[in-house]
């Protein structure tokens, strides 16, 4: 009896063991937060041939001289209002300026957007007017009200930065009815 009974408890110990094993891998790589995940991510992702897939946050100059990319247009989504705490960490402007021999200078397609960095490390494209783009600080910790792409409200500590709808609307380009 001693020998089946050993067999028997040998077995239950090794289901346990297998048991503890997978629930242990579940909790370590269940979440996407996870330390371990996010090392054993980055060390399957070292290939030196892949491009690095986070958004870059420095400016790229050649396309704004080249205007290769097409710019953001704002979404116009049905999407409620979202707050969130950010840092502006850069302002872009794009803006196509001509002049003619009297030297009168005029600007078409003007676009600011500003590109804010949350405490979850998203980072968040938004189109905004030129007073908002002139007004809103760098570096400064606030709360960020957007809905889709465009602008509501920065809070910070020294102020508050507010889009004006009136500004915004008339730099969209206009639709034609017909």
């Amino acid at each position: 009896m001693t020998g089946r009974f050993g067999n028997a408890i040998d077995n239950f110990l090794i289901i346990m063991v297998a048991v503890a094993v997978v629930l242990l891998l579940v909790v370590m790589l269940g979440s996407r937060q996870s330390p371990f995940r996010q090392k054993l991510s980055r060390l399957l992702v070292q290939n030196p041939n892949t491009a690095d897939k986070r958004q870059s946050l420095e400016f790229n100059r050649e396309y704004y001289i080249t205007g290769e990319r097409a710019m953001r247009k704002p979404n116009r989504g049905k999407n409620p209002p979202r707050t969130v705490i950010a840092v502006l960490v850069q302002k872009v402007d794009e803006r196509r300026r001509t002049m003619d021999p009297s030297g009168t200078l005029k600007l078409y397609n003007e676009y600011y957007e500003l590109i804010f960095k949350t405490r979850k490390g998203d980072v968040l494209h938004i189109v905004t007017s030129k007073k908002a783009y002139i007004e809103t600080p760098f570096h400064q910790q606030g709360q960020l009200t957007f809905q889709g792409d465009r602008l509501i409200r920065f809070q910070y500590p020294e102020g508050e930065v507010t889009e004006d709808e009136a500004a915004f609307t008339s730099m969209m380009p206009a639709v034609r009815r017909g």
